[in-house]
């Protein structure tokens, strides 16, 4: 028969069963205690890294009307370091181009081009690494 025990850093147990689920929100570690059938110990430590979760949202309106409300189209970014962001009219040409830091992104104003539909391609990319692209329509109106 074996038996297990899981600890956290503290030393307090969590489960006495072979598996543990936990939700964390920080880096942390966690040990486990066997004892075997032969009553032979053996610990192990389990190391939790928690890693953001990057999001990408892309609206399809605004409206550049100069009332403060949606007079900018920008990406909604969580967890997002640089942002490649490419915007085409309906016939396939470029009308706007960002790549950079997400943070110095200040947003499309489509003060260059008519009212009407575009369609945007935006490629995101984490601190870890991880790479998002969303692709939408999005329309113009004032």
């Amino acid at each position: 028969e074996y038996r297990y025990l899981w600890l956290n850093t503290n030393g307090d147990t969590l489960s006495t069963s072979t598996d543990l689920t936990v939700e964390v929100s920080e880096d942390t570690e966690y040990y486990l205690w066997q004892l075997d059938f032969k009553y032979d110990e053996s610990w192990d430590t389990v190391r939790v890294r928690v890693e953001g979760c990057p999001e990408l949202e892309l609206p399809n309106v605004f409206t550049p009307n100069g009332d403060f409300e949606n007079d900018l189209w920008m990406p909604i970014l969580r967890d997002i370091d640089e942002i490649d962001i490419s915007i085409f009219s309906r016939w396939g040409k470029t009308v706007f181009q960002y790549s950079g830091a997400s943070e110095t992104f200040a947003g499309w104003d489509g003060s260059d081009v008519p009212e009407g539909t575009y369609y945007a391609v935006v490629k995101a990319r984490s601190d870890q690494g991880r790479t998002i692209e969303e692709k939408t329509t999005l329309t113009l109106l004032r």
